[in-house]
């Protein structure tokens, strides 16, 4: 999970563009993910865990003023 939520705030890091591209084609993670295709042990568990991680993420507003509504 840690790593998929790195690979979601982290994405211009070299290891998320380079997991990125090799398995999504470089595009959206939900729509582009390539089937059949041998993944590595880490994309695995992130793939695996994907749903979770997703579910906790949030947006934390603070004192309002940098949030558009």
């Amino acid at each position: 999970m840690k790593l998929g939520w790195r690979l979601h705030n982290e994405p211009s890091t070299l290891w998320a563009r380079i997991l990125t591209e090799k398995y999504s084609r470089g595009g959206d993670l939900d729509n582009r993910i390539r089937r059949g295709y041998p993944w590595s042990n880490a994309w695995k568990g992130i793939m695996e865990t994907r749903e979770l991680t997703n579910q906790g993420m949030g947006a934390v507003i603070g004192d309002g003023r940098q949030t558009a509504f």
